[in-house]
C-alpha cells in the first residue's frame, strides 16, 4: 500500500511539484460504503484526483461530482466513463499459469517474482 501512495505521489509531483496527498484509510479490501464516504470526504475537502487502491464506487462519486479518478485492479470506466483517466489492471494469469506448469513438472522453485 506504502509503495503504491509513493509511487503515486512522485509521479503527481514530477507534473506538479506542489501537490499534495491526502490518504485515507478504510482498513478494508472491499467495503462500498466506506470507500463512497471515504471520496465524498476527500471531494469534500477539495481535492482534485481520486485514485483509490480498493475496486469500488470512489470513481462512481468523483464522476457524480465532475472530476477525475484513477482506479485499481477494476476497470471502473463503464460505471464512471467521464471520471476514469486509467486504470493499473495486473494480469496474474501469466503468473499462475506458468507457475503451475512448473509445479507439474517438479522444476518449479521458490523465489521471487
Amino acid at each position: 500500500m506504502i509503495r503504491g501512495i509513493n509511487a503515486y505521489t512522485l509521479g503527481v509531483r514530477r507534473v506538479n511539484p506542489a501537490a499534495t496527498m491526502r490518504v485515507v484509510w478504510n482498513n478494508t479490501w472491499f467495503d462500498p460504503q466506506k470507500e463512497e464516504t471515504a471520496a465524498e470526504a476527500l471531494l469534500d475537502g477539495g481535492v482534485d484526483v481520486i485514485a483509490q487502491h480498493q475496486d469500488t464506487s470512489a470513481q462512481q462519486e468523483a464522476e457524480a461530482r465532475h472530476g477525475p479518478g484513477i482506479g485499481n485492479d477494476l476497470d471502473m470506466a463503464p460505471r464512471a466513463p467521464g471520471a476514469t483517466m486509467t486504470t493499473p489492471d495486473w494480469n496474474w494469469g501469466v503468473f499462475y499459469v506458468d507457475t503451475v506448469r512448473r509445479v507439474q513438472s517438479a522444476t518449479w522453485e521458490s523465489g521471487r517474482y
